[in-house]
């Protein structure tokens, strides 16, 4: 045992040690990602969709400009797109956005991520629709990602308050949209966080990667719900 002593407290020994390790952790997640590449070509493929592969900074930001001012932007300490699948859907601009985040929720430790990690927004884009800026969130995050920013927890009845939370800066307006329909599709999927502003509807799921598997479930989820909230905008025009 004191032969091996010297060897065992070798700075090359905790070195090598510690270049394994980094090389099966960079061979783990380029084989994750390649797998997840391969999913969106076939998801492409089969939504007659376009897969883009977004590799510098400068169309990273253009492709998250339109989402500036929505709170999912302030949920990680760096975002960067590394793929999209863009096409039209049902009268609507669709976008399924990958995107590596470096930190999830700096604000609070406890969410604090010490690796990259994938996260996906569902983006659905309609002409005209104008919504007031609103988010259905899972009641057991809202009080830990909206801070104050969305000033008005708005009531729905008390199926959905044991669920859910709608907060929004205009009460008025959000009542004046919101129907019995849309609350109802959009707290069917209770993992989803729906943002809206303007003519963009986002979803996303919180702390975690949207699993190649569900992304095309939540798709359609948000497809239906743009679909009822576009009737609803319609009818009171």
């Amino acid at each position: 045992m004191e032969t091996l002593q010297p060897i065992l407290n070798s700075p090359y020994l905790i070195s090598g040690i510690l270049v394994v390790l980094l090389v099966t952790a960079f061979i783990i997640w380029s084989t994750r990602e390649a797998r997840r590449l391969n999913t969106f070509e076939e998801l492409a493929e089969e939504l007659n969709f376009s897969l883009v592969e977004v590799k510098d900074e400068q169309t990273s930001q253009a492709v998250l400009a339109p989402f500036a001012d929505m709170h999912v932007m302030d949920t990680a300490s760096g975002r960067e797109v590394r793929q999209r699948l863009i096409g039209k859907m049902e009268g609507f601009d669709v976008q399924i956005v990958d995107t590596i985040i470096g930190g999830w929720y700096p604000a609070y430790p406890k969410r604090a991520l010490s690796h990259e990690q994938t996260h996906t927004m569902i983006n659905i884009k309609g002409e005209n629709l104008n919504l007031p800026q609103f988010a259905i969130v899972p009641r057991f995050i809202v009080a830990e990602i909206y801070p104050g920013r969305l000033t008005k927890n708005l009531y729905f009845g008390p199926r959905f308050a044991r669920r859910h939370r709608l907060v929004t800066p205009d009460e008025t307006a959000v009542r004046s949209l919101l129907n019995d329909e849309i609350i109802a599709v959009a707290t069917h999927e209770r993992s989803l966080v729906i943002e809206c502003r303007g003519d963009h509807l986002i979803a996303y799921r919180y702390s975690e990667a949207m699993s190649t598997g569900k992304v095309e479930p939540a798709l359609r989820h948000c497809l239906h719900l743009a679909n009822v909230i576009r009737s609803a905008v319609e009818a009171k025009a």
